[in-house]
């Protein structure tokens, strides 16, 4: 049978909160507040000190204040937002229902809980980071290896703060592993700075984290030049003693001095020998002078790079590598105004230029490394780093682009059962899915039991969380755009904060960043795992979806920052959730039993299989299929379009092109649709459809000859006269999209969404009672294309039947949040408060033009 995998923790799958027929509004007249009361929106947009502090808390710039306390504050508000969780029971919109037979069910009430605090085995993510064959190293590696080179060539204490970059990527981003394999091609010290109580692989390196994180030390940047002499003391006496051998032999033997490996506990033998020389050196370091200090540095390079002269590079020999670095940003006990990395970045500075062959690099989720210079505030406001007493000194670049997308992608399935087989959609994305499931299943675990871990740790991740259940209302803005930027994309162009917190907590990739500008963007590329755990939460409990909606809706009515064309992004939640309870009504069936390695074909992820289109369309128009009424197309291309049609995706990703037939059998790859490009003519939404028959067998192939395509148009006319001007624009040939086969049938969907909507329409309007789904007409649509067209025309929010009274008018404040300040005049406005407003807007109104 065909397993649809779910996390087992019965007790938390509950709705977060009952949800009344009517939402209770607020005292300001079109401003609601959540089932908790917390208010939603603030009094007015233009006045952003009377927004809710808490609701935005995400959204707001760090206060200026020393990084130490900003490495409390943050611990604080990831204690705090530790909640969340991963359910499938509960109820969705409207009266749809769930039909959970074939799904995984719990064996006992332990056995759900152990999953869902636990949900990946630390031993398998440990053989998985030491086993797995790294891939494409030429294009990863080498191209890190050659920036850190430049680097350390450039080094000189003149010009940069320290002899240190950094490696910013969010979680599963591949930064640990990258450190160990540039270890095959250089010289690399790791450690990892992991807090004590907390799990994930690499393990905390206890010695040296015991060094750089003793808050209790009096002379911390001494012991740091100590550790430093140490460690290039020990590289040199390991590499002087080890057996002749290539570069590789002697670097994989390195490797297994000093790092950690699965099948041993405690630190690796490199740093019981770093200990006995730290010993060594503190014994004489205090009887020296700084000149003879400085001597002892200079003794301990020259060793390092006389034994490490076999790894026949100039510029680079030794790299030390120090993971889970945001560690480094609490504060430093015995001097609080400072940081353990401001300390550290000083004993750095003692390591001459040019030609020292060592560099560092400081690896982690955080941003914040990228920032940490001079001219942040705190550095501006120290006393040793006043103006006129040092000259601005640069950070070197952070790294950030680790290119290992889609790297276990092979082969593109050929049927309906590869197509939706969640093993093959763990390729996409991270390659740290797929190998964590390939390890596993090498271990013995069984296929749904992988997927389960998977799709609840993806969660966590996307939630920032470690286990319990988060109520809708306190959903943060980070764990709303965690996931909503898994599904729909909204933008976060503008809001670097968010964007900081989104890659650091929630799985979002950086894009881009420069420090010198400020400039930080985060995105959620396509990964079907994060999309599939995102889907599976929002749709367990609509209040949860309703929640993100009403963020979105009040970040845009403060413009906090830009979310683009709000009737685009509201058209994808639309889409979404009709996707969503189409999935959920119509599980796949069952097919014959497998056995072997086949059986992985049959295990799909939750909302991870394809439905029919027929079933889409009566979700999205309450109608029967026998009464579908699709508009221009005729009798033969309809009957084929609703017996043929199937869709699989469950996401949306953002594209700058027009998709030829064979683009859209690759998105069908993924799972997702797409949002087009804003100058996209004609089209604003586009899904990828595949034709099969019914009847025909589940390993039919599927091909380029069997794509066609669904699409939407968001228009702001709401006519239908208007309707039937534009739909000659709705077809293949002016959109420029060039399919292979011609005579298929395609979907379009016009959405005219403000056409319901309270604040334009008044009570009377003449439209008011006219039809809220039509099909669409032939217009001036050729004989040919018209023939193939199925459309409808749907008008505002009340033509969906599948969104519930809550849900839409969630999506009506959103779609109303584009309002200019004037609309905070309305006919149910005091008199006070519309004399205040007119007069503190003078010219803004007819009225307050000629009041005095």
């Amino acid at each position: 049978m065909i397993f649809q995998a779910r996390a087992r923790c019965p007790s938390i799958f509950k709705s977060s909160w009952p949800r009344s027929a009517i939402t209770t509004t607020s005292i300001l007249s079109g401003h609601r507040r959540n089932p908790h009361n917390t208010p939603l929106l603030s009094t007015s947009h233009w006045l952003l000190s009377t927004a809710n502090a808490s609701m935005h808390k995400d959204l707001q710039t760090p206060p200026l204040e020393s990084h130490s306390n900003y490495r409390l504050q943050e611990r604080a508000e990831k204690a705090q937002d530790s909640d969340g969780f991963l359910g499938q029971n509960g109820t969705t919109g409207g009266s749809t229902k769930i039909d959970r037979d074939g799904r995984i069910a719990p064996s006992s009430h332990e056995e759900a809980e152990r999953l869902f605090n636990h949900p990946l085995e630390d031993g398998i993510v440990a053989e998985a980071f030491n086993n797995h064959e790294y891939l494409d190293t030429k294009r990863i590696v080498d191209p890190t290896l050659q920036t850190l080179q430049k680097m350390a060539r450039e080094w000189t204490p003149d010009k940069y703060l320290a002899p240190s970059t950094s490696l910013v990527a969010t979680s599963t981003g591949g930064k640990s592993r990258l450190l160990k394999e540039l270890s095959r091609r250089t010289c690399v010290v790791y450690i990892c700075l992991r807090p004590k109580d907390a799990t994930g692989y690499p393990p905390r390196s206890e010695y040296p984290a015991g060094v750089l994180l003793d808050s209790k030390c009096p002379t911390l940047q001494t012991r740091y030049e100590e550790l430093l002499c140490a460690i290039l003391h020990t590289v040199a006496d390991y590499f002087s003693a080890q057996e002749p051998g290539s570069r590789q032999e002697r670097l994989e033997r390195w490797m297994l001095h000093s790092f950690p490996h699965a099948n041993r506990s405690g630190d690796p033998p490199f740093w019981t020998e770093v200990a006995t020389k730290m010993n060594e050196i503190s014994s004489r370091s205090a009887r020296l002078t700084a000149y003879e200090k400085d001597a002892q540095l200079w003794e301990a390079l020259n060793r390092m790079k006389e034994s490490t002269q076999f790894i026949g590079q100039d510029d680079l020999r030794v790299l030390l590598a120090i993971d889970e670095a945001s560690e480094l940003f609490a504060s430093y006990s015995s001097s609080p105004d400072l940081s353990f990395l401001s300390i550290f970045q000083g004993a750095l500075q003692r390591i001459p230029s040019h030609s020292s062959e060592f560099f560092s690099i400081l690896a982690d989720t955080k941003s914040l490394l990228s920032t940490f210079h001079p001219t942040s505030p705190y550095y501006i406001n120290h006393p040793y780093y006043r103006i006129g007493k040092h000259k601005h000194k640069k950070l070197f670049d952070p790294i950030y682009e680790i290119p290992t997308f889609d790297l276990h992608v092979t082969d593109p399935p050929t049927d309906q059962q590869q197509l939706q087989s969640a093993f093959r959609l763990l390729s996409y994305g991270s390659p740290f899915w797929r190998a964590y499931a390939n390890e596993a299943k090498r271990k013995g675990l069984a296929d749904d039991e992988i997927i389960q871990g998977l799709t609840q740790y993806t969660l966590q991740k996307l939630l920032s969380t470690s286990g319990q259940s988060v109520p809708a209302g306190s959903l943060s803005d980070s764990q709303v755009f965690g996931l909503l930027g898994s599904t729909i994309q909204p933008s976060t162009l503008g809001a670097s904060y968010l964007n900081a917190k989104l890659i650091s907590s929630h799985g979002a990739q950086c894009v881009h960043l420069d420090p010198s500008q400020l400039e930080l963007i985060s995105g959620y590329p396509s990964q079907f795992i994060l999309s599939s755990a995102a889907n599976q939460y929002l749709a367990s409990d609509e209040a949860r979806l309703i929640r993100c909606i009403q963020v979105l809706a009040s970040i845009n009515r403060q413009r906090l920052f830009g979310l683009s064309d709000v009737d685009r992004l509201v058209s994808r939640i639309i889409l979404l959730r009709a996707m969503q309870i189409t999935i959920q009504n119509t599980p796949p069936p069952p097919p014959p039993p497998v056995v072997g390695p086949d059986s992985e074909r049959l295990i799909t992820m939750p909302f991870g299989h394809s439905v029919r289109l027929v079933d889409f369309l009566q979700t999205f128009t309450g109608w029967d299929q026998e009464h579908l009424e699709l508009g221009s197309i005729d009798k033969e291309n309809k009957e084929r379009l609703l017996a043929e049609a199937h869709l699989f995706w469950n996401h949306f990703i953002s594209i700058d092109h027009t998709p030829s037939s064979a683009g859209l059998l690759r998105q069908l790859y993924r799972g997702s649709a797409v949002t087009c490009r804003h100058h996209q003519p004609s089209f604003d939404q586009l899904f990828t459809i595949y034709l099969r028959s019914e009847s025909g067998p589940t390993t039919a192939l599927i091909g380029e000859k069997q794509i066609t395509f669904g699409a939407v148009c968001v228009s702001n006319s709401s006519d239908d006269e208007s309707v039937a001007q534009a739909s000659y624009q709705w077809t293949p040939a002016h959109a420029g999209i060039k399919p292979q086969e011609h005579r298929h049938p395609y979907l379009v969907l016009n959405f005219r969404l403000n056409e319901a909507s309270s604040s334009t329409k008044p009570p009377n309007s003449p439209s008011a009672s006219s039809p809220h789904i039509v099909p669409i007409p032939n217009g001036k649509a050729s004989k040919n294309q018209a023939r193939r067209r199925a459309g409808l025309a749907f008008y505002g929010l009340k033509a969906f039947p599948f969104l519930n009274q809550d849900l839409r008018e969630a999506l009506q404040e959103l779609l109303d949040s584009e309002a200019s300040f004037r609309s905070l005049i309305s006919d149910n406005s005091s008199d006070l408060y519309r004399k205040f407003v007119l007069k503190t807007s003078p010219g803004v109104y007819p009225s307050s033009s000629s009041s005095k």
